[in-house]
């Protein structure tokens, strides 16, 4: 989570400054215990801020490809921490299903971005409506209260 310093606090209002140097900002909610195995012959380390899809026929999570076709080019989640998975092993994760999560954490695989446009919607647009709530937002959005 992120740190929060309270700047003015009156009657009628209330500024609040983030430090947004996290991937996390508020009001995240995060689910354990989500499948990941891993499909090379070699240790894997999945960043923290991975953007995580769902394979459709098995349930089981890997980092988003835009360009997949078995349902892990639908955003479910960011990873919450950074995991290493020895090779070929099954894993548990931890991940960001709601909340708001700073654009600038986020890790893509590949050349996907937040722009990159996965069935007539950009990716950011699906991390918006497709996650039970995961809300993308800038890192100098919630940092200074005369931002605008």
């Amino acid at each position: 989570m992120s740190e929060v310093n309270n700047v003015l606090n009156t009657d009628n209002q209330s500024f609040t400054n983030y430090n947004t140097e996290k991937i996390f900002i508020r009001d995240n909610e995060t689910r354990r215990g989500e499948n990941y195995t891993n499909p090379v012959a070699s240790e894997t380390v999945l960043a923290a801020g991975t953007i995580m899809g769902r394979v459709t026929a098995s349930g089981k999570l890997l980092p988003l490809a835009s360009g997949a076709v078995d349902g892990s080019n639908i955003p479910v989640g960011v990873l919450s921490t950074e995991y290493t998975v020895p090779a070929s092993a099954n894993d548990l994760l931890t991940i960001c299903i709601s909340g708001h999560v700073d654009a600038d954490g986020l890790v893509f695989d590949g050349a996907d971005t937040l722009d990159t446009m996965i069935d007539g919607r950009t990716l950011r647009d699906r991390l918006n409506a497709d996650t039970l709530g995961i809300k993308v937002i800038e890192g100098t959005q919630l940092s200074n209260f005369d931002n605008v």
